[in-house]
């Protein structure tokens, strides 16, 4: 059975998300209250609770990042031999033909559009299940011809320059042969090569008119693939991304050796975007875990407040020194002065707000806000 790893990302997201909510808006001050009553000073969320808000803000991340920014994938077939080999892992441009929806694959903001050359990712229309990767060769009202293993669009052929026999260990299939020849080819902006092998696997001359909202595609291996010449044409919506990039290839034979091979311009590119996207969350993330991790300290150094007797003739700066005496609170103690912690009185004890708002530079003139604002009761 083949799991649907978006799917179940969203699961996740969405239940450690409902879960986090549901006890800030209905459970948590409950829970405070019973320990209040049982005078238990630093009373423990449960533990589903605890997990649930930490990996909520994790999960969303990838999430975001996956269905919408990039995606990898590990290249399992020989179908784009010789741009992609066998154990390529790939990364894969999510938004250049719009951003969609994760599961549904629902367009929902039209960026671009695919170009003749792409190699793009795609569910397969045979199965949605399964996703496959080949490269663009036919648009919406293209006439495509394939004959005597030569591609002609439009009634124009689709020039092949040799390029000599190919060869390589990095192989695992039954490719190459001794029949196996290169060939460059030009389609759109995209030079590429080819892999053809003379005389076998000949396919009668086929011509197909592509339809509206539909593309056809072939693999770089013409003569061991599986694409629109066999099923037939990929339709819009099962478009995933464009290929930017090979980052990495794994070779199990090798005793595990990893190893970044550079082939054709490709490979430096997508380790140069990765290695971008990976200092860039980095960096983001430096700026907001911290604001992360002191709205949660607040939160505690408030409750250990709310569990303490004398607390309700602390003055400010008593509280003040409380919170920066308590464990949890050493991300908020400096960023808290007398004037944000408001006090007053109300039937059934004393309410103790702390409220302010943190500023952090982020890129050039944008910054990013943190707003803090809870309230302790304190009886």
């Amino acid at each position: 059975m083949k799991v649907d790893f978006s799917l179940v990302l969203v699961l996740l997201t969405a239940l450690a998300g409902v879960i986090a909510l549901v006890d800030q808006l209905f459970l948590r001050r409950g829970r405070m209250d019973r320990a209040v009553q049982k005078k238990i000073e630093r009373p423990r969320d449960p533990v589903i609770i605890e997990y649930a808000r930490s990996l909520f803000p994790i999960l969303l991340i990838v999430l975001l990042f996956r269905s919408f920014l990039f995606e990898p994938f590990k290249i399992p077939s020989g179908s784009m031999i010789p741009t992609l080999l066998i154990g390529d892992f790939i990364l894969v441009n999510k938004y250049a033909y719009g951003l969609r929806l994760p599961v549904t694959n629902t367009k929902i903001v039209p960026i671009g559009e695919p170009e003749r050359g792409d190699v793009v990712v795609f569910r397969y229309p045979v199965d949605e299940r399964v996703n496959f990767i080949k490269r663009l060769v036919g648009l919406p009202g293209d006439t495509i011809t394939y004959r005597n293993k030569q591609l002609f669009i439009n009634g124009e052929a689709v020039d092949l320059e040799a390029a000599g026999n190919f060869t390589t260990s990095d192989v695992k299939c039954s490719t190459p042969r001794a029949n196996a020849y290169r060939f460059t080819e030009q389609l759109g902006e995209a030079r590429h090569d080819v892999l053809i092998h003379q005389g076998e696997n000949r396919r009668p001359p086929r011509e197909w008119v592509v339809p509206e909202g539909h593309y056809f595609v072939m693999g770089d291996n013409r003569d061991r693939s599986n694409d629109s010449r066999e099923w037939g044409f990929v339709p819009e919506h099962n478009m995933m991304g464009r290929a930017v990039g090979i980052w990495l290839n794994f070779d199990y034979k090798k005793v595990a050796e990893m190893k970044v091979r550079r082939q054709d311009g490709l490979t430096l590119i997508g380790f140069l975007i990765v290695l971008v996207m990976v200092l860039f969350f980095a960096y983001a993330g430096m700026r907001v875990v911290p604001m992360y991790l002191e709205y949660h300290a607040l939160g505690q150094a408030l409750s250990k407040l709310e569990n303490d007797p004398s607390a309700k003739g602390m003055t400010p700066q008593k509280i003040k020194q409380s919170i920066q005496n308590s464990l949890w609170a050493s991300y908020a103690s400096n960023n808290i002065k007398n004037e944000n912690i408001h006090i007053s009185r109300k039937s059934g004890g004393i309410n103790v707000r702390v409220k302010y708002e943190i500023r952090k530079p982020f890129l050039g003139n944008i910054d990013i806000i943190g707003s803090f604002d809870k309230t302790a009761v304190l009886r």
